[in-house]
């Protein structure tokens, strides 16, 4: 087994990511050794290699038949369109196609000894370009696991000249080779990249020097203002974060203004044209203890609209869930579906696993769904034109969540309430005040090449996905979102639902203290209105999430003391209590009516009156919130498990 330690960095710049907006120093990824998508011969060579696949009886003649109209109408290779579909034949077929080259087909189980991979662009450019090095030196020999080979050899040499094709190998013994060798080397990969690149932007350290002072600080500060002064020091802390609670509320109540405008503005995205230029699109899914919703995915990810040759579908596994992996293998999968084991290694967490699949990813573009999504058919065909139309520095598209059981119970109810609300109106508000958005945990569409230059997602923050939108905001790049939507399973048993929001809580902090770091270089990067923006969205929803039960303990005693002590009040005092009552009210009476309205607009009308129970539900995610800050403290990379399956039939498709 390889050590980490032989493989040498591109770069260990620990201020890669310092400048801000300015450049960023990433790694330089070696161009494509031979074109993955739209080649120019893909017919010629076609017409041979299906002379031998019709010799050789591998596949009947109407399937070749079908495949080969599929490959010349979408501009695919032939071999992908044939292991994209259903059997599992991909062996035969990559044997007929190194007949068709004059080329061996060689076995994992007999490659024998190769050349030791020494350097990172080495390994990312084997990764990439789908090649095994089979001999070293001036004029290297490679297998190549690519069915978009030229079949002369001639053209071949020309199209790639930094070596030779002396073998094929299968896609599937490609993965195999690079994990069983190099599997540790890739499992740290995924978990030291971020940390070790740019380690001002990794949640591997909780917390700074200058932030722990800053926080010991203010304690001792609080604590001994308050024992002299307890009711100026109460007092002003009201005041602050009643300011806290009020900026958030304005925001609510803003996009709830906003959202009719959208609406009018015609902001239905639509969906880029079935055309043969499409590119390969790599489908991300990481999976830990999800049997039971296998099936579904599967289906799911079948009838999305798109070319299933040009589907690169990673399912990334973990080597010790023997009963998902023997789940997965028992539904016969194409081969377009590529099952990623990765080695025991900690954190053991979603974004390492992504970090892991994203190595191994072949797509221009990369979306990342979890185990028990819905997503609607459209939908990269959808992203894919938001891309088309968008600027250049347009580095990702959020769809939209939603659930496919609201009707389980009053928890799922109030999820779909809390759900509409975010994806339909603040998310899309957001964007229109050009503030960095907070990316759900799914449906993250990005263009595969900047989201490497990024370092990709950090596998200490257990909410990957909302540091993720910050971070590419801070480095010059811009999200958006669409209207297409992938329904998820809502947690409706309450324990498991306060875990997960505790997870996601965490996480939140994770990425507050992070980007906090340095406040000035926060500023300077997002600008005014991002500044502050998120200090309202992350600090705002912590805040409100930790301090609302004190708000209303508080509130409740200044409310029993002016009754029971009415002439004794000032009226500063009064008009406090005042203010505290009018956020109270506010912050309800917005919250409710944005429920309703976003409710309404999803056409769940039956659900609009559970609104009115949303402070009870504030109450439990203050609970989350508590769990979360112990967990922060104790066990800061401990990624809480959501168990999905539990509700797979009456699924609710967007239309």
């Amino acid at each position: 087994m390889s050590d980490i330690t032989r493989i040498e960095p591109v770069d260990r710049n620990p201020d890669v990511f310092s400048s801000g907006q300015q450049k960023i120093q990433a790694l330089d990824y070696p161009a494509p050794a031979i074109k993955q998508e739209g080649s120019t011969d893909t017919r010629g060579y076609s017409t041979a290699f299906s002379e031998i696949l019709r010799e050789n009886n591998t596949v009947s003649s109407d399937t070749l038949s079908a495949a080969m109209d599929k490959a010349q109408q979408w501009q695919a290779p032939l071999g992908d369109v044939l292991i994209a579909q259903e059997g599992n034949i991909s062996r035969n077929i990559y044997g007929d196609f190194s007949q068709s080259l004059q080329l061996p087909l060689l076995d994992i189980a007999t490659l024998g000894t190769t050349p030791e991979i020494t350097t990172e662009r080495q390994m990312d450019y084997l990764l990439h370009n789908q090649l095994v090095l089979l001999q070293d030196g001036p004029s290297p020999l490679y297998a190549s696991a690519s069915f978009d080979l030229p079949q002369d050899p001639l053209t071949r040499r020309q199209s790639f000249p930094l070596g030779h094709f002396s073998a094929i190998i299968t896609a599937r013994d490609h993965r195999r080779f690079f994990l069983n060798r190099y599997g540790r080397v890739l499992c740290a990969r995924a978990t030291v990249k971020l940390a070790r690149w740019a380690p001002e932007f990794s949640a591997r350290m909780r917390m700074s020097r200058a932030q722990t002072l800053v926080l010991i600080s203010g304690c001792a500060l609080f604590a001994s203002t308050a024992f002299f002064w307890p009711n100026a020091t109460f007092t002003a802390a009201n005041i602050v974060f009643s300011i806290w609670f009020s900026a958030l509320i304005i925001l609510r109540a803003a996009a709830l203004v906003y959202a009719p405008f959208y609406e009018q503005a015609g902001h239905k995205n639509a969906a880029c044209t079935m055309t043969a230029d499409l590119p390969v699109y790599t489908i991300l899914v990481p999976l830990y203890r999800e049997a039971a919703v296998l099936e579904q995915l599967s289906k799911a990810l079948k009838e999305l609209h798109y070319p299933a040759a040009k589907l690169d579908i990673k399912l990334l596994l973990e080597e010790d869930d023997e009963v998902t992996i023997d789940a997965a293998k028992a539904l016969n999968l194409p081969d377009n579906f590529e099952i990623i084991i990765a080695p025991q290694s900690l954190p053991k967490t979603k974004p390492k696993a992504l970090n892991l699949g994203l190595q191994f990813a072949r797509g221009d573009y990369v979306v990342v769904y979890d185990a028990e999504d819905i997503p609607h058919p459209g939908q990269l065909l959808e992203a894919l034109a938001a891309f088309k139309a968008g600027p250049e520095n347009l580095a990702c598209i959020q769809a939209r969540l939603n659930f496919y059981n609201p009707h389980d119970n009053w928890l799922t109810r109030q999820f779909t309430a809390e759900y509409s609300v975010l994806f339909d109106l603040i998310l899309p508000f957001l964007k229109r005040l050009d503030i960095p958005i907070p990316l759900g945990g799914t449906s993250n569409h990005f263009k595969t090449g900047i989201l490497r230059k990024l370092g990709a997602w950090d596998p200490h923050n257990v909410t990957e996905d909302a540091d993720l939108g910050i971070r590419l905001s801070r480095l010059g790049f811009t999200s958006d979102v669409i209207t297409s939507t992938t329904q998820e399973e809502a947690v409706g048993e309450m324990r498991a639902w306060i875990k997960q929001r505790s997870r996601w809580l965490k996480g939140w902090m994770q990425t507050y203290l992070v980007h906090m770091r340095k406040p000035a270089q926060l500023y300077k990067d997002l600008g005014a209105r991002g500044f502050f923006g998120f200090q309202v969205i992350f600090g705002g929803i912590l805040v409100a999430a930790l301090l609302h039960p004190v708000f209303i303990v508080w509130t409740s005693y200044a409310l029993f003391q002016q009754i029971t002590y009415s002439t004794g009040t000032s009226s500063g005092g009064v008009t406090l209590q005042v203010a505290n009552f009018f956020i109270f009210f506010a912050g309800y009476f917005f919250s409710m009516l944005a429920g309703a309205y976003a409710l309404e607009k999803r056409g769940h009308h039956s659900l609009i009156a559970t609104v009115f129970f949303m402070p009870i539900y504030w109450l439990l995610v203050s609970a989350g919130a508590y769990l979360g800050l112990w967990q922060l403290i104790f066990k800061p990379f401990y990624w809480e498990k959501t168990t999905h399956g539990r509700r797979v039939s009456g699924l609710v498709k967007e239309g």
